[in-house]
């Protein structure tokens, strides 16, 4: 996520700033860009989306970015689908925190395993709130 340091106008701030995420606030709602650690054991990926949502202070917005984080209930429909720590500690944290996701079923990751092709989405959007 590209993002300005310094020299904002209005009510625009850097929220937080990690080695994977970066937190803006524009008026009251958070937008954030995600890029989730591919190698986090389960416990610390979860530690980590706690850590994101104590820095939003209950705020909505949308996150989005790269969650590398698999789930059958984002993967297209028909593909082998696989499903790791982080992608069930992503449904459940999401879940809990009032979170909707995009997009469902757009594969956006893909090998190739003993000759067969895995696909899933790890590209996601999520958000809190109603903004319609």
């Amino acid at each position: 996520m590209a993002y300005k340091r310094k020299g904002w106008k209005g009510n625009t701030k850097v929220e937080r700033e990690g080695e994977r995420e970066v937190l803006l606030v524009v008026g009251e709602m958070i937008i954030g860009g995600i890029y989730g650690d591919s190698s986090a054991k389960r416990g610390k990926y979860r530690e980590w989306l706690e850590e994101l949502e104590g820095s939003m202070r209950g705020r909505d917005g949308c996150l989005v970015g790269d969650w590398n984080a698999h789930h059958k209930e984002w993967a297209t429909v028909g593909d082998a689908v696989e499903v790791c720590g982080r992608g069930k500690e992503l449904w459940e944290w999401t879940g809990e925190g009032g979170w909707t996701m995009e997009p469902l079923g757009h594969p956006t990751w893909e090998r190739e395993r003993k000759g067969k092709i895995q696909k899933t989405t790890i590209d996601l959007a999520i958000w809190r709130g109603n903004y319609t």
